[in-house]
């Protein structure tokens, strides 16, 4: 029977992530921990959970279970390698933890962002006010007067006359961008997007911290469960949610094949850190690769987060800035037409 499915908030899921893990650790089969932690759910996540548990038992893969649910791909993703290194309790609880501080990153920029946007409402009720009621009256004044209105009383007139046309050059522009960056998509491979995506100024950054936690991480776990870098460079590449790395590796074992060193094939990959090369070498020539990966993908997720936070702390400082600049323009749209007309006197 397929069951409707219902959609899973993202605390839902941090949640039933750690509990899982937390329920590995403690001896559970992944089908048992799930069927203890549906018991305690409603009754539309029970029996999508039930099925999940059916599934597994007909053999299916528990990150593909989790795609069908609608899991965020962090949590898939992490399922994907937990499965094949052997340690899926610590991927569930770090894909927890990742999703917990992403949440709370977006909860802060939220509660930032509050104030500022109210009084960007205010202040846009009060231009509204300004271009519908007291325009007209200056309009008149001036014709009265036979003056000329300055340049900042000039666009606003402008501006209310043609409400129409600047509505549609703006539907028009975003129409634009939306069909460019669908183009854009189309024509580029994931790899090349993210490579742009790294370029970036100050969000190139962020994509090159997440990009090298991410493959420093996975693979520092698929080394310490036994594989060969080569072989853990082979699962890496069919990671289900990130098809760029698919690319990124065939450069590398490109790279390989034409003589270079692992370490001089991964510096060939633009979104990706350039101490990682440095990591690679140190940790090869002290037989620690697994370990000097893993503590460097932890120094990128710190790393991250820091900089994300200073951005956020940004943020709210610039919107306030914008609308102190807005309403002194609105002050103006009112004061220097008095002034005007008053020399006219």
């Amino acid at each position: 029977m397929i069951l409707r499915q219902s959609r899973w908030k993202i605390e839902e899921q941090i949640l039933l992530l750690k509990r899982l893990g937390m329920l590995l650790d403690e001896g559970y089969s992944i089908s048992d921990a799930i069927g203890f932690i549906q018991i305690q759910l409603k009754k539309d996540k029970q029996n999508e959970l039930l099925e999940s548990i059916e599934k597994l038992k007909n053999g299916e893969k528990f990150f593909k279970v989790l795609a069908q649910l609608q899991f965020h791909s962090t949590a898939v993703s992490f399922v994907f390698y937990g499965e094949q290194n052997g340690n899926l309790s610590k991927s569930l609880q770090t894909a927890g933890l990742i999703l917990s501080e992403r949440e709370k990153r977006k909860r802060k920029i939220r509660t930032l962002l509050t104030y500022p946007i109210f009084l960007l409402i205010l202040t846009g009720g009060m231009f509204f006010v300004i271009s519908w009621q007291l325009l007209p009256q200056f309009i008149q004044l001036y014709h009265s007067f036979q003056a000329e209105p300055n340049v900042l009383l000039k666009s606003l007139f402008w501006i209310r006359e043609h409400p129409l046309m600047i509505g549609t050059v703006l539907l028009l522009l975003f129409s634009i961008m939306i069909i460019a960056q669908y183009s854009y998509r189309m024509r580029k491979t994931s790899f090349e997007i993210q490579t742009a995506f790294g370029k970036f100024p100050i969000l190139g950054n962020l994509v090159q911290l997440w990009n090298t936690y991410y493959i420093a991480y996975h693979t520092s776990q698929l080394l310490q469960s036994g594989l060969s870098l080569f072989q853990s460079l082979h699962f890496i590449k069919d990671d289900p949610k990130k098809p760029y790395l698919k690319e990124a590796i065939e450069k590398i074992n490109d790279g390989l094949l034409n003589g270079d060193s692992f370490s001089a094939a991964v510096q060939k990959i633009p979104f990706w850190k350039k101490e990682l090369v440095t990591v690679i070498q140190h940790g090869q020539l002290i037989s620690k690769l697994e370990v000097e990966l893993e503590a460097y993908s932890q120094y990128c997720l710190e790393a991250f987060f820091e900089k994300l936070e200073k951005i956020i702390k940004i943020i709210q400082p610039l919107i306030f800035g914008f609308i102190a600049i807005w309403i002194i323009l609105m002050y103006f749209s009112i004061m220097l037409p008095s002034f005007q007309l008053i020399n006219y006197i």
